[in-house]
């Protein structure tokens, strides 16, 4: 009854889904048709929904929305259901994407937050979320860690527009500058847990199988906060490696990279003006020939 926000179908083909800003969620039979079924009229939101995504191994769909929720839907029988409501963010979640395994996902808000998801049953009973704390001041600045580049950073081939990418015309990335001096050691940054972030075990490996059944429970595993000045609407997580971009509101891209194999610590790798308004939407395109990754952005110039 209201703007339609998003559409997807499901990695079997099987099912297709859509939500809108009347708050809810339709789910269509897809299968041996030319015509689509509604099969499910989910109504759990309480505010408009802005994205719905499919688990990329499993036809269980995920959703989130202006209520400041991700909610997972599942099979119930005949019908469709709620299996569970994540909390956590403190305004409008925007959008989501997995991992290519399905073992994780990235959550991105108006709160200007970036979130990692994890299936509970993978992580300790006293288990709390990582702070990884940026600032908004430095992150501003063009040069991020420019002393801990990682290659991969690298390998992002930036279009100035959607144009020139098509013509071929890519402008690579800048070559890395040399190392600056060690800084005097900071203080370690504070965890949710009242710990800090050396304190979190490093020699953690995360699980990188996607779960049995992702109506699973899930829990945050990390918040990447004060990166983003202004709400970051788009987050896509890359499928080739454990790099994140994220598009904001002061015309920003960024990509973060996993420091380790836990998926709790990350950095900043790339800080891009991008756009001469909103970014509106990121998303990984296929390897080239040559080993580099492409990254399309859409903003509001």
């Amino acid at each position: 009854e209201n703007e339609v926000k998003s559409a997807a179908f499901s990695s079997s083909d099987k099912f297709f889904a859509s939500c809108s800003r009347d708050r809810s969620i339709w789910v269509y039979d897809a299968e041996d048709t030319d015509e689509y079924e509604c099969v499910a009229l989910l109504q759990s939101h309480s505010q408009d929904v802005k994205a719905v995504k499919w688990h990329p191994q499993q036809d269980v769909l995920f959703s989130c929305s202006y209520d400041d929720t991700i909610k997972v839907w599942g099979p119930d029988g005949d019908d469709w259901c709620c299996k569970e409501t994540l909390q956590g963010h403190e305004s409008t979640v925007w959008s989501l994407s997995f991992d290519s395994k399905g073992s994780h996902f990235v959550t991105c808000s108006d709160d200007r937050t970036l979130r990692i998801w994890a299936p509970t049953g993978t992580l300790p009973a006293d288990f709390s979320p990582v702070e990884n704390a940026g600032s908004v001041q430095s992150s501003q600045a063009r040069n991020v860690k420019q002393s801990s580049l990682k290659r991969s950073a690298f390998e992002l081939v930036k279009a100035i527009s959607l144009r020139p990418l098509f013509r071929g015309d890519l402008v690579p990335a800048t070559a890395p500058e040399a190392p600056a001096p060690a800084a005097p050691t900071a203080p370690t940054a504070p965890m949710a847990n009242g710990g800090s972030k050396e304190a979190q075990p490093r020699s953690r490996r995360a699980c990188r199988s996607a779960p049995e059944d992702a109506c699973c429970s899930w829990s945050c595993v990390s918040v990447l906060r004060d990166f983003h000045p202004r709400p970051v609407y788009s987050a896509d997580w890359s499928p080739r490696s454990d790099l994140l971009a994220s598009a904001c509101g002061d015309d920003r891209i960024r990509v973060f990279q996993a420091e380790d194999e836990s998926l709790l610590n990350w950095e900043c790798v790339a800080n891009e003006l991008a756009h001469k308004g909103d970014v509106n939407c990121v998303a990984w395109g296929p390897q080239t020939q040559s080993g580099l990754s492409l990254l399309a952005s859409a903003g509001d110039d």
